[in-house]
């Protein structure tokens, strides 16, 4: 499955094995937003979003389906605190 999704272009699935198996689907980002100020709101809200449909998303595996580092996360996870 992640091969063929990568080779048509898409992001990769995101498979969650903890607790209850979950497999992320990913849409393609098109973005027309510029500068690292919007790039970060639009992280921010993504983040939230993550975090509304399943809390107890691990840090890690957020920063997978968004594509940043974990330690991206975990920056905008503490200011949204």
């Amino acid at each position: 499955m992640k091969d063929l999704m990568q080779e048509a272009g898409f992001p990769v699935p995101v498979f969650q094995t903890e607790g209850i198996f979950t497999v992320f689907l990913n849409r393609p980002v098109k973005s027309s937003v510029k500068g690292e100020e919007k790039g970060e709101e639009k992280s921010v809200e993504k983040i939230m979003e993550i975090i509304k449909n399943y809390p107890a998303i691990a840090m890690q595996l957020m920063a997978e389906i968004l594509g940043i580092s974990a330690s991206a996360v975990e920056k905008h996870v503490t200011r949204l605190k």
